[in-house]
């Protein structure tokens, strides 16, 4: 039976890049490096009781948006993810206990106001 995904969010997840797995057979060099944790935002699907059933992995988030509101919108989005607990990839789909914090602060960037009728001005179609 197939699982309907019910609604999605961006979240952060965590997972160990293992450059003995990656590059063992290309590269004896980069094959000797230890082992990262690594940190990404992605997109995490839900079902109908909230549980995570699949995530997006190398995804754009930033890019591709079709207008400022468009990537203003995924903006907020994404800075809501900071407010939840970090997915763990290597042990989906649970949250990541190991070397806390569970939760991460939020970024201190913000992005510029920008007047989307001023830039439509500044670039003649």
């Amino acid at each position: 039976m197939k699982k309907k995904l019910h609604h999605w969010n961006y979240r952060i997840i965590t997972e160990v890049f293992s450059y003995e797995k990656t590059f063992k057979k290309t590269n004896e060099k980069l094959a000797s490096f230890p082992n990262e944790r690594l940190f990404s935002i992605v997109e995490v699907h839900y079902n109908k009781k909230g549980k995570p059933l699949t995530y997006a992995e190398k995804h754009h988030l930033l890019g591709d948006c079709t207008s400022i509101e468009d990537l203003n919108w995924t903006y907020k989005k994404i800075k809501k993810a900071y407010k939840l607990p970090v997915l763990d990839a290597d042990n989906w789909p649970h949250e990541w206990e190991s070397g806390r914090p569970k939760y991460l602060p939020e970024p201190k960037v913000k992005l510029p106001k920008v007047d989307p009728k001023k830039v439509i001005k500044s670039f003649p179609i």
